[in-house]
């Protein structure tokens, strides 16, 4: 037996009640919403209570549900967005996240579009990102007289560009869209994205941004740019006045993303100064940043095959481009490990060995960055629909050309999974500060992972969540040999999206676990085990019709503990769940032109990327779930 977990719950993607066990309903009897619940019944305690005046949500589970949302989605409220064609206001976001449509660039003259997303199951969250660096202006053109902004969705002129009058609009359809109800149908969050760069003089600038998070509705006046707070230490300053030190309840936290395109900057053991980490700036760090972006449409930002990883999986999803999105695509160029997550990871426990404190421990979501306004369209079909910068995609030429910024090599993104108690502001806060996380690479799979004391049957216990909680910890909690007394055990299970009518769920190949840790001489190491599931089942997909073939898994779940464990090794283990193979996006471009790579003569110049083995026809999706961290000493991560 298996944990039995099914879609249907808020919006298509929680746990239905009638799913959970009996011990379940009983505690949630006892403790009503928002209620401590810590002890010995295997149900965590909740750690937020409200911020804001809202009703409490009917659907409530004290063991945690999964909520799939959008935490990085452009509308032309951001200046790149609009150059592009885009005419979506914020609001227009949150409608098409709830399921309705959203015109798409190009326009005619009258304002009609080209084409017409919409969501086949509507999200649970979403956050519009939009540069604050573009609030209130745009840049001038060549001859330096253009200056516009967007208002509720309308170009104005240079006398409305105001940005606060911009991050009231912002504000104010959040708080429009958001269901304060009991029904917690849908959920926003206050956000924008800060724009910064990095750079020293010993290498070229690389991406360092952020999207900032606020917790409710409670925000400060204005938004910090990359002008007004340079750095990433002055943009966590600056919120710390702003916000976190302010005598109201306003809380928040900076997601970083792109770190592939951050040419080493992000995971650097030095700042821009070059200082390095002391205690107090590594926590200062972690309290701000406790998530990382590892996917999103610029490419997974997990690892790369021969940048500190002989992982051939690794492979999935890159972006030959290593400072911005708008450099030319090269893949035989030098590619800085610490633009990468996994190498982010082990940095960190090295950090922690010399001062004690992590500051990369990090949890992982991932998300679209979408310049379409189309939050969380991520499904391999809809992306020459939706697309990602909207006029560069408006053709099948635009779609396959390797020229920046858009082209073949970016995706559709992927989803925020935050599992929590309710669809609510607090708690889905709760969630990400606590890194109770993971990302997807576009599918709903439903992921648990624990770390702790578990027997090898526990996949057969009806209250699989319940002894996770009660004897471990989930993903991003901390485990340490204080804590577990001996050599842990993981216990991780997987359901495969059930899909929708029209577009059906792919089945699951496998497990991974990726652990990293600090060898007896201080350096880092990783390595990959396949812990459920089969690597060799044969299933494939024929990219020329998308049909799939082979076998798979609905779920899979396993206990595993490490073979090569050592009490005095820092470490971290996150599981990978790998789908069979599927069609990538443009195969669905070259399928519907009627490309047919064993004759080249037939193809057309700007159709040639359909037979470019540099871009795969076809992928396996996957999910990364927030880590579980080893520390000997307790309580120092």
């Amino acid at each position: 037996m298996k944990p039995d977990f099914d879609g249907g719950g808020v919006s298509g993607s929680g746990i239905r009640l009638s799913s959970l066990t009996t011990a379940t309903l009983l505690v949630i009897a006892a403790c009503g919403n928002g209620e401590s619940t810590e002890g010995s019944t295997g149900v965590p305690g909740t750690d937020w209570e409200r911020t804001e005046e809202r009703a409490s949500c009917d659907s409530y589970v004290p063991t945690r549900q999964p909520f799939f949302g959008e935490l990085h989605i452009h509308t032309a409220f951001s200046s790149d967005a609009a150059i592009a064609g885009t005419l979506a206001s914020p609001a227009d976001a949150y409608r098409f996240a709830k399921g309705e449509e959203l015109p798409i660039p190009p326009f005619d003259v009258e304002g009609n579009p080209d084409r017409v997303a919409r969501l086949g199951r509507p999200l649970d969250f979403a956050a519009v990102t939009d540069h604050s660096e573009s609030f209130g202006d745009f840049p001038p053109d060549a001859t330096g007289t253009l200056r516009m902004c967007f208002r509720e969705g309308a170009i104005v002129d240079d006398s409305e560009c105001d940005p606060a009058a911009v991050w009231s609009d912002i504000q104010r359809a959040a708080e429009e869209h958001y269901d304060r109800s009991s029904v917690c149908g849908f959920t926003t969050f206050v956000a924008y994205e800060w724009t910064g760069r990095g750079r020293r003089p010993e290498r070229p600038a690389g991406s360092l941004h952020r999207n900032v998070i606020f917790r409710n509705a409670e925000v400060p006046p204005d938004v910090l740019t990359a002008d007004t707070a340079p750095a990433p230490e002055d943009l966590w300053s600056a919120l710390a006045e702003r916000c976190r030190d302010a005598e109201d309840s306003c809380d928040v936290l900076a997601i970083p993303h792109n770190s592939n395109l951050s040419r080493g900057y992000m995971f650097d053991p030095l700042n821009l100064a070059g200082e390095a980490f002391t205690e107090q700036s590594a926590r200062t760090r972690a309290a701000f940043e406790p998530l990382v972006e590892i996917m999103q449409s610029k490419g997974d930002s997990e690892c790369r095959p021969g940048v500190g990883t002989t992982d051939e999986l690794c492979s999935f999803e890159k972006i030959n481009r290593t400072g911005s999105t708008f450099q030319p695509s090269d893949p035989e160029q030098e590619f800085q490990p610490l633009s990468f997550v996994r190498n982010g990871l082990k940095e960190g426990l090295q950090i922690e060995e010399a001062i004690g404190v992590n500051p990369f421990a990090l949890g992982f979501i991932a998300s679209t960055d979408g310049h379409t306004a189309a939050a969380g369209s991520v499904r391999e079909p809809d992306f020459p629909i939706a697309g990602n910068f909207g006029l560069p995609d408006s053709t099948p030429a635009g779609l396959l050309t390797d020229e920046p910024p858009g082209g073949v090599e970016p995706n559709g993104g992927g989803l925020a999974v935050l599992w929590s108690e309710e669809n609510s502001r607090d708690a889905l806060f709760a969630a990400m500060r606590r890194r109770e996380t993971y990302g997807t690479s576009g599918p709903r799979m439903v992921v648990r992972f624990f770390g702790g004391d578990y027997s090898e049957d526990l996949c057969d216990d009806p209250n699989f969540e319940m002894e996770g909680y009660r004897s471990g910890v989930p993903m991003g909690g901390i485990l340490s040999s204080e804590s577990i007394g001996q050599a842990p055990s993981f216990a991780v299970f997987a359901r495969q999206d059930l899909g929708t009518e029209d577009f059906p769920g792919n089945a699951l190949q496998r497990i991974q676990i990726v652990k990293g840790w600090l060898d007896s001489e201080g350096i880092a190491q990783e390595k990959v085990f396949d812990v459920a599931g089969d690597p060799d089942n044969g299933a494939s997909v024929d990219p020329e019709t998308c049909a799939p073939a082979g076998v798979g898994f609905a779920s899979l779940c396993t206990v595993w503990s490490d073979p090569e464990f050592d009490a005095e090794q820092r470490a971290f283990y996150y599981a990978r769940v790998l789908e069979n193979p599927s069609c990538r996006w443009h195969s669905y471009v070259c399928n519907d032109l009627g490309v047919r790579c064993e004759e080249p003569e037939t193809i057309a110049p700007e159709y040639a990327n359909c037979c470019n083995p540099l871009y795969p026809r076809t992928i396996q999706e996957r999910a990364w779930t927030s880590p579980i961290f080893f520390s000997p000493d307790a309580g120092r991560l």
